[in-house]
């Protein structure tokens, strides 16, 4: 079965190929092979043929990254929804909250960001964030002990740490031996000895932020067939069941928020999902109508290959060619795996948009 398709259009703005011969090295050659190595298996191809066949541009007109040609929908339901249905970076950094207080890697401080934030819209009330709740400010603005609590299939509660020990350590013949206890017990010893050497060597541990998130706090799972959505999960539960478990966050749909009392926003977070989306921009557009000011953070090139685009410096400098009364204002140093910016249109005139 064919697993890659040709393109006729950016996948971002929609201008035509036919017109694009802007070539890119802005993909790494061996990315995102976790990712793919599960379809390549399943479907009997070779990983590095095709991984090879998928060449990099970028596009004239809006400044995105893109490969062509890339998977096709059957593909794409393979790798996000059966073949690796986990967001690595996002549990990876729920994990290093629980375990050693590190808060996810944002540019710039979290206070100086709020700082920006409220020189723009004065005192933030409300705040809703998108995609995955481990990347942006849920994660690192939740006090340590919210969201740790879990509740298992035969309604018992366990902590997050614990969840994490059974994954890590317990093969499933330890659960039958009912060996559980012991284990634990040695993994909780192993963190306090992580905590100590990382302290010997001087890691820096993220300190708490002198600020908290807004009472009105909502999370927003997003759907797309460039993204795991609602079937990331991992510990006996999704994302969006650990964080609704968060103080002062509610989890809800696009379509609720919405209809609902509160569907205008001080602030919208967008951390790394932009660039997992099926139209990025009708997203941003959507977002911009309802948030005086949208935070967006986005990888920076090279990518990895099971993202079918990149956002970068370049895509975000163009961003006012591509949404009209749209100010785009960079928060951080292009240099680095991340950048920040910070997203608003004109209010008077955000029903053009």
């Amino acid at each position: 079965m064919e697993l890659l398709e040709a393109l006729e259009k950016c996948p971002v703005c929609g201008f035509p190929t036919s017109l694009n011969s802007n070539r890119a090295e802005s993909f790494e050659s061996r990315g995102g092979r976790e990712y793919l190595a599960p379809l390549a298996n399943s479907e009997g191809v070779d990983l590095e043929h095709l991984m090879a066949q998928m060449q990099s541009y970028r596009c004239k007109k809006c400044g995105a990254d893109y490969l062509e040609p890339w998977l096709n929908a059957y593909a794409r339901a393979r790798v996000f929804v059966t073949g690796h249905p986990i967001h690595n970076v996002g549990w990876r950094g729920l994990q290093l909250w629980i375990e050693r207080g590190l808060t996810p890697e944002i540019p710039i401080s979290i206070s100086l960001l709020f700082e920006e934030i409220s020189r723009r819209v004065g005192n933030l009330t409300t705040y809703v964030e998108f995609g995955c709740p481990f990347q942006g400010l849920l994660l690192g603005l939740a006090p340590p002990e919210d969201g740790s609590l879990l509740t298992g299939s035969d309604g018992s509660q366990f902590t997050m740490s614990t969840a994490i020990a059974r994954s890590r350590f317990l093969p499933p013949m330890y659960l039958y031996l009912r060996l559980t206890q012991y284990v634990f017990q040695l993994t909780r010893y192993l963190t306090r000895i992580r905590r100590t050497r990382d302290s010997i060597r001087g890691r820096r541990l993220s300190s708490r932020p002198q600020v908290a998130l807004p009472a009105n706090s909502f999370f927003v799972p997003l759907s797309s067939s460039r993204f795991w959505s609602a079937n990331c999960s991992m510990y006996g539960g999704t994302c969006a069941a650990v964080v609704s478990r968060f103080s002062n966050i509610t989890v809800s749909s696009w379509a609720e928020i919405m209809k609902s009392k509160v569907h205008h926003f001080d602030a919208a977070g967008l951390f790394n999902v932009l660039d997992h989306q099926d139209d990025p921009l009708r997203l941003l557009r959507d977002v911009l109508k309802v948030s005086k000011v949208v935070i967006c953070m986005s990888h920076n090139p090279p990518y990895s290959k099971q993202h079918h685009f990149g956002l970068g410096v370049d895509f975000f400098c163009n961003l006012p060619n591509e949404i009209d009364n749209c100010e785009v204002v960079s928060l951080s140093d292009p240099v680095g795996p991340n950048s920040l910016f910070l997203i608003s249109v004109d209010r008077s005139r955000v029903d053009s948009l």
